[in-house]
């Protein structure tokens, strides 16, 4: 990084979904940094891929403004994190791509660069409600296609990049997988590269995608006050850690260390030693997806003893950060309501319930990582992966399909003004604006002060 810190982050996101662009800046800005962000008409938007060209050229203007950078490489390299799953421009267009990343390096070789990239997952992209037939089955067969072939070749090129030091922190991330898929032969011979090229301490492959904007930022930002933050992991269920999570190849155990190590933290046994506890829920159970199953009924005397270790660790002044990871794509609704029964939610550090495991952990340990006082970005979470994902977004859909006979991977103008107005019936209205930045009802924005 640079030696006279301005506090100013280049930021290139995976695409412009919330979770990906809005949420990781509002965290870093709420730890007091701008942002620098390419231009909305760059990044492109859905399914409609950005300009890496265009892109490019920006980086290249803007470059020596910013302390440090954040980079996805998926919309540098491909225009997008959609653009990436799919065969488009050939595959030296888009390796020699890389090469911005070596001019800008020998002009301001002090500018630290780190950047994420994805390891693709194994099924197609949901673009209308009769694609789901498709997705399920790639995702439960998919094998070695020219897709896997090419995204494999840029990853290994991305390697060469760390070492020749054009890219100073790399974050490769396993997206949507299963045990024993296709990218378990990628990961290791991406892991032999890395050992063999020594650049362990530059190169992390580990499960997630979404979180990997919002874990990169918090991790420059608190590198450079130079204090190696110390978390403490305490799970709910010993046995339920070892349980592999809905679209994860690995254990839950190793997917929370995973991120733990992508962020910079560094374990620690007591909470005593900790500057913040990590604690996650995760029963001992087969998982579900909450768009597409109902929750189950959960052991009531476990959810009990999980909420009152929280509250005694919040007595104790300890900062204390959640990540459900018990369902797939929203909260566990019992443990909430319970947790919320017996705790102040303001006195958490933070919370996360969405999406993946490691997409919930990777959003759990950024706010864990920058302790913000504002508890603007606590409150939203709990108002997406909580409220939305576990309870409205169910109401909505129906409400879609059954009265105005839309599909909800793909609504239409009229559907989206309508769905938009429902939300705002039946979600908390504080002031709040609510809308669907993709036109379907995967995920929502919800714009205004949540405190």
């Amino acid at each position: 990084m640079s030696k006279k810190l301005n506090k100013v982050i280049g930021f290139i996101p995976q695409d412009d979904r919330p979770i990906s662009f809005s949420q990781p800046a509002m965290l870093a800005q709420m730890a007091g940094y701008t942002l620098l962000t390419p231009p909305a008409t760059s990044m492109g938007h859905k399914f409609t891929p950005g300009n890496p060209d265009k892109l490019a050229l920006w980086l290249s203007a803007n470059f020596h403004k910013a302390d440090g950078w954040v980079i996805a490489l998926d919309m540098l390299l491909y225009g997008g994190l959609v653009a990436s799953r799919e065969l488009g421009e050939p595959d030296n267009k888009i390796v020699k791509r890389l090469e911005i990343l070596k001019q800008l390096k020998k002009a301001s070789p002090d500018i630290f660069v780190s950047a994420f990239q994805s390891i693709r997952r194994l099924s197609i992209t949901v673009q209308k409600s009769e694609d789901l037939k498709k997705w399920q089955e790639q995702h439960e067969q998919a094998g070695q296609d020219k897709n896997r072939q090419r995204n494999h070749k840029i990853n290994m090129a991305c390697l060469k990049e760390v070492e020749k030091g054009n890219l100073d922190l790399l974050l490769l991330l396993q997206e949507d997988a299963r045990p024993k898929g296709p990218q378990i032969k990628e990961h290791k011979v991406l892991l032999t590269i890395i050992k063999e090229k020594k650049l362990g301490k530059k190169c992390l492959v580990t499960t997630g995608c979404d979180e990997g904007a919002a874990v990169l930022l918090a991790r420059m930002i608190c590198a450079q006050t130079k204090k190696k933050t110390t978390v403490n992991v305490i799970y709910s269920d010993e046995e339920g850690a070892q349980r592999i999570a809905l679209y994860e190849d690995r254990s839950i155990e190793e997917s929370v260390l995973g991120q733990i190590n992508a962020v910079g933290a560094e374990v620690v046994s007591s909470p005593r030693q900790a500057d913040f506890i990590l604690m996650v829920w995760c029963p001992d159970r087969e998982g579900r997806d909450l768009v597409f199953e109902h929750p189950v009924q959960e052991n009531i005397q476990e959810i009990g003893i999980f909420a009152k270790e929280v509250s005694k660790y919040l007595g104790q002044k300890k900062k204390v950060v959640i990540a459900d990871v018990s369902y797939a794509n929203g909260a566990d609704p019992e443990m909430t309501k319970v947790l919320m029964e017996k705790i102040k939610v303001a006195d958490l550090q933070g919370y996360a319930a969405l999406n993946t495991a490691a997409n919930t952990v990777g959003y759990a340990l950024a706010q864990g990582l920058l302790a913000l006082d504002n508890k603007n970005f606590l409150f939203l979470r709990f108002l997406e992966d909580f409220v939305f994902q576990t309870s409205v977004r169910g109401q909505l859909n129906k409400y879609i399909r059954t009265e105005l006979g839309g599909d909800i991977w793909n609504l239409k103008p009229r559907h989206v003004r309508l769905a938009e107005a429902y939300l705002e019936q039946k979600m908390p209205r504080r002031k709040l604006k609510y809308f669907l930045p993709w036109q379907r009802t995967f995920e929502i924005g919800i714009q205004g002060n949540v405190q």
